[in-house]
C-alpha cells in the first residue's frame, strides 16, 4: 500500500514539475519592472520675486503635460523621473518693476519645463492589490517664462548725458520681451493608483514643490503602461 502511494506521488511530481516550472516562468514574465506614464498637470504657484529683471508677485495657474518613467526596485519601492512641459499659462495685466522702474506688464506667464527624480513607496489598499496608495519625495528643477509687453510712463526720466549735456524725454515707453527664471527645490506628495489591467493603470496625485520664491502645488492625472 505504502509502495503504491509512494509510486503515485513520485509519478505525480514528475508530471507536475514541468507544469509548475512553466507557471513560474509565466508568472515571472508577468511581473513588469519598468513603466511609462503620460497625463496633464495643473500647477498653482505663488510667484514672488524676479523673472530675470521683471518683478512679479501673483498667484498663477500653469498647465503642462507630464511624462514619467519609473523602475520597480522592489514590490513596494520605485525610482521615478518626471518631465513636465508647459502647454499654457495665465495672462496677466498688473503692475511690475523692471530695472527698478515701475510699470505695467501685459502678457502670459507659463512654465517652460519642470524635471525631477523621485523615490516612491506604495502599499495595497485592496485585497487583490489592484488599488494602491503611494507617497513619493524628490528634487526638481524648473524654468518659468513671462512673455509680453511692458509699458512705463516716465514723468521724470533719468537724464541721458550727451556731450556733457543732460537730456530728459518724459513720455510713455513700451518694450516687448521674454523673461525667464530657474527655480529648484524639494518635492513631496502622494496619491492613488488603480490597475485597469495587468499592464495598464490610472494614477492621480497631489504634489507640493518647495521652489524658492515660488511655492507651488500641483494635481496630476496620468495613464500608465508597465513593461
Amino acid at each position: 500500500m505504502y509502495k503504491k502511494l509512494l509510486t503515485s506521488i513520485v509519478i505525480g511530481t514528475q508530471f507536475a514539475a514541468p507544469a509548475l516550472a512553466d507557471e513560474t516562468v509565466t508568472n515571472s514574465a508577468k511581473v513588469p519592472t519598468t513603466y511609462l506614464e503620460i497625463g496633464p498637470t495643473v500647477f498653482l504657484t505663488e510667484l514672488e520675486g524676479e523673472i530675470d529683471d521683471l518683478l512679479l508677485e501673483d498667484n498663477i495657474s500653469l498647465n503642462a503635460i507630464s511624462l514619467r518613467g519609473g523602475v520597480n526596485v522592489t514590490e513596494y519601492l520605485s525610482i521615478e523621473a518626471d518631465l513636465a512641459l508647459g502647454t499654457s499659462g495665465e495672462n496677466l495685466n498688473e503692475t511690475v518693476s523692471l530695472y527698478g522702474v515701475d510699470g505695467s506688464f501685459d502678457g502670459e506667464v507659463k512654465i517652460k519645463y519642470l524635471s525631477g527624480i523621485f523615490a516612491k513607496g506604495k502599499i495595497p489598499l485592496s485585497q487583490s492589490g489592484n488599488i494602491q496608495a503611494f507617497a513619493r519625495a524628490g528634487y526638481v528643477v524648473s524654468e518659468i517664462e513671462a512673455s509680453g509687453d511692458i509699458s512705463v510712463d516716465l514723468d521724470s526720466p533719468p537724464a541721458i548725458i550727451i556731450l556733457d549735456t543732460p537730456f530728459t524725454v518724459p513720455g510713455s515707453y513700451s518694450v516687448s520681451g521674454s523673461y525667464t527664471a530657474e527655480r529648484s527645490g524639494p518635492v513631496g506628495g502622494g496619491g492613488i493608483e488603480f490597475d485597469v489591467a495587468d499592464n495598464l493603470f490610472l494614477r492621480g496625485e497631489a504634489t507640493y514643490f518647495g521652489l524658492e520664491n515660488a511655492p507651488t502645488v500641483a494635481a496630476t492625472a496620468t495613464i500608465g503602461f508597465r513593461f
